[in-house]
């Protein structure tokens, strides 16, 4: 399938202004993600959602988080008691445009830092590469400190990158800075 084909950049392009490319789809995923403490998943995209797989494999450690026991925990715990069966979440375009509208909300006019080594701005790198390479997501793996990203580029091929939370957190930084730099600018000029 080509890029023009694909229903999830048709569908983010038809979405409010408000997301429009996997920087914002995967920021909001990451936020929904990290609420719930996963060690690891694996995230794949398919036409119109994007599928998020946590197993014993994915995540051993899920049940050493005592704190918080969330509904998605308690479920994992039944689960995981019943064969050691995975778990899928599945988030549609809708959903993901709610979780980014509630995450704005959350965030609200705060003018404090993000935390740049959080899983939402981890995912958030992973889909600005996304967008920069004009590729369409596949696959993205996360296990400890390492994500595998597998995408379509633009020319049909398909490549797999693997970064660690250093470099994620170092492209943060730049992106980061990129932003305030453009933000200042924009004041001088309207001063």
């Amino acid at each position: 399938m080509s890029l023009a084909q694909d229903p999830i950049i048709s569908a983010k392009r038809g979405l409010n202004s408000e997301i429009f490319g996997y920087e914002q789809l995967l920021r909001a995923i990451g936020q929904a993600l990290e609420r719930e403490h996963l060690a690891g998943f694996e995230l794949s995209a398919s036409r119109d959602e994007f599928l998020v797989r946590v197993g014993p494999a994915l995540n051993e450690n899920l049940a050493d988080k005592p704190s918080s026991r969330s509904n998605f925990q308690m479920l994992w715990d039944r689960l995981s008691n019943r064969g050691n069966k995975a778990v899928q979440l599945r988030y549609t375009l809708p959903d993901i445009q709610r979780l980014e509208t509630e995450g704005r909300a959350q965030r609200g006019g705060s003018h404090r830092v993000p935390n740049g080594s959080s899983l939402s701005q981890e995912m958030r790198c992973l889909g600005a590469c996304l967008d920069q390479k004009r590729a369409r997501l596949i696959k993205l793996t996360h296990d400890g400190d390492l994500f595998v990203l597998e995408y379509e580029s633009s020319l049909g091929n398909q490549m797999k990158e693997s970064y660690d939370a250093k470099e994620l957190y170092d492209m943060w930084v730049r992106r980061y800075m990129q932003r305030a730099s453009r933000a200042n600018q924009q004041i001088a000029a309207e001063s």
